[in-house]
């Protein structure tokens, strides 16, 4: 990695992805990832996004019922 520091799975909480332009959702403080234990960049690897995908279709569909609902209301 760039900064020198090791790349580990790890957990942690307050994590987020810039899932489309203008929204970013959160990472389950439990999900393990690949993880940089020097600057804590993640690194979402094809087998980290195929058990975070469903997870994040999820709430993105949540997301968009919410907003949509919301912005929409008379």
């Amino acid at each position: 990695h760039e900064c020198g520091g090791d790349v580990r799975m790890s957990t942690g909480h307050d994590r987020t992805f810039p899932y489309t332009a203008n929204v970013a959702l959160p990472i389950p403080a439990d999900f393990e990832a690949p993880t940089c234990v020097r600057c804590n960049a993640m690194f979402l690897n094809d087998e980290t996004w195929q058990r975070l995908e469903p997870i994040f279709n999820k709430l993105f569909a949540e997301f968009q019922a919410k907003h949509f609902v919301h912005d929409f209301q008379i």
